[in-house]
């Protein structure tokens, strides 16, 4: 009888295994450009961690569209946090489920003509469901006309948060 419950065990952990290659894996990839970057995220699934490279990303339209899940959300952060910086004219849209963004910095003078620096929506209309942004810094990220009506952070979609971050210089 344990001979037989051993061979069932064992038989029942290949066929397991055997189903496992076909499971994707969540990496971590770190990127240096934002071509590196669009393609990352375009394949990215979930528990995918992307990192972008400690620098000054200038001038960046990121567009975080990405479907995570509740237990394996997909990441994009800073290399360290606090070290990769977003300056000129650069934004950042989060679309899709359950995406995160965490560490990145936005300072200096804003000079997109966009009203919306970050917005939980893609650029046209698909919004963000069970979204973070979290430990992220927007530091006197102002236009030099300060008659334009620029917003930090626009919020469309449900169950998304923004949290640990840091907004100092809004005018």
């Amino acid at each position: 009888v344990l001979s037989f419950q051993i061979r069932a065990g064992v038989m029942a952990f290949l066929l397991v295994w055997a189903g496992m290659p076909n499971m994707a894996i969540a990496a971590t990839t770190t990127v240096c450009d934002m071509a590196a970057l669009n393609s990352t995220i375009a394949s990215a699934g979930p528990g995918d961690v992307i990192k972008m490279c400690n620098r000054t990303w200038n001038n960046s339209k990121i567009v975080f569209q990405v479907n995570g899940t509740s237990s394996s959300p997909i990441t994009l952060k800073a290399e360290t946090p606090g070290k990769v910086f977003l300056t000129g004219s650069s934004q950042l849209y989060i679309a899709g489920r359950f995406a995160v963004v965490d560490g990145l910095v936005f300072k200096g003078r804003y000079t997109g003509s966009d009203f919306g620096i970050i917005r939980f929506q893609n650029e046209r209309s698909g919004s963000c469901t069970d979204c973070r942004l979290t430990n992220v810094s927007v530091l006197e990220y102002n236009p030099s006309d300060s008659a334009k009506n620029t917003k930090w952070v626009i919020m469309h979609g449900a169950r998304n948060r923004v949290d640990h971050s840091h907004f100092r210089g809004k005018t």
